[in-house]
C-alpha cells in the first residue's frame, strides 16, 4: 500500500500539485487534476478514486499538524455501470422455444441431450447464479424448504463473488428451480447414477457429450 501510494505521489501528484501550498488545495484543483490524469493515462474509475483517497490522506495529515483547519470537499469519482449481458424477454422466449424444439425433434445422428440443456438454462435463470458459480455446486450446497406450500431452494454458493463470514452466501431460488431440481434428482435416483440425466449404456461405459460432462456438475456429488 505504502509503495503504491509513494509511486502516485512521486510520479503524478507532486509534479502536478507539489508547488501549491496545501492550504490552496480545493475541489476544483483536484477535479482538474483527475480530469487531466484520466485524459493522459486513461485510468479506470477505481484507479482515479485511489488518487482522491491519497489526496485526502495528505490533507488529513495537514489537518492533524494544524497546517489547515479543515479538509475541503473533494470530487467523487462516479462509477460507470457495467451490467452483465442479458436476454430480453423476447430473446429468452425464442431461446427456450428453440431448445424445446431441438429436445422434441433432435437432429439425426446426434447424442447431445437438448432436454438437459433446456433444464440447465431454466435452472440457471431461476436460481440467479453467475456462470462462474454453478461449476462447483454440489448437492450438499442445496436444501429444499417450503414457504406457504411453495417449495424453494436455498443454495450456499461455494465460490460466490459476494461472501459472508463463512466464505459463502445463501441464495434463494424461485419455485421453478426447486421443481426442476427435485424432478432431476428423482430421475437421477431412478437411473442409479448421480450425474443429471446421464445413463450408463448396457454395452459399455457411460457416454457423455462435452456439454453434459460440464453442465452436469451442478448435480454431480451428493455429499
Amino acid at each position: 500500500m505504502f509503495y503504491n501510494d509513494k509511486l502516485k505521489l512521486d510520479n503524478d501528484l507532486l509534479p502536478y500539485l507539489g508547488h501549491i501550498h496545501v492550504s490552496k488545495i480545493d475541489y476544483n484543483l483536484i477535479d482538474t487534476f483527475i480530469a487531466e490524469l484520466h485524459a493522459e493515462k486513461g485510468l479506470s474509475q477505481s484507479s482515479l478514486k485511489k488518487y482522491v483517497v491519497l489526496v485526502r490522506k495528505v490533507l488529513k495529515e495537514a489537518e492533524r499538524d494544524g497546517t489547515i483547519d479543515h479538509i475541503p470537499t473533494l470530487p467523487t469519482i462516479k462509477r460507470t455501470e457495467n451490467p452483465r449481458p442479458w436476454f430480453s424477454p423476447e430473446q429468452y422466449a425464442v431461446l427456450l422455444e428453440t431448445c424445446r424444439s431441438l429436445r422434441d425433434n433432435p437432429p439425426e445422428r446426434t447424442e447431445f441431450d437438448f432436454g438437459e440443456l433446456y433444464d440447465f438454462i431454466v435452472f440457471m435463470v431461476h436460481s440467479f447464479l453467475r456462470p462462474s458459480e454453478w461449476k462447483l455446486l454440489q448437492n450438499k450446497h442445496i436444501r429444499v424448504f417450503s414457504d406457504d406450500g411453495i417449495d424453494q431452494l436455498v443454495i450456499s454458493v461455494p465460490n460466490s463473488k459476494t461472501k459472508n463470514a463463512k466464505g459463502s452466501i445463501d441464495s434463494t431460488t424461485t419455485e421453478v428451480a426447486a421443481d426442476l431440481y427435485v424432478r432431476r434428482s428423482c430421475l437421477v435416483m431412478m437411473a442409479g447414477t448421480t450425474i443429471c440425466s446421464l445413463m450408463t449404456s448396457r454395452t459399455g461405459p457411460m457416454r457423455a457429450t462435452g456439454f453434459q460432462r460440464c453442465s452436469s456438475t451442478w448435480l454431480r456429488r451428493r455429499d
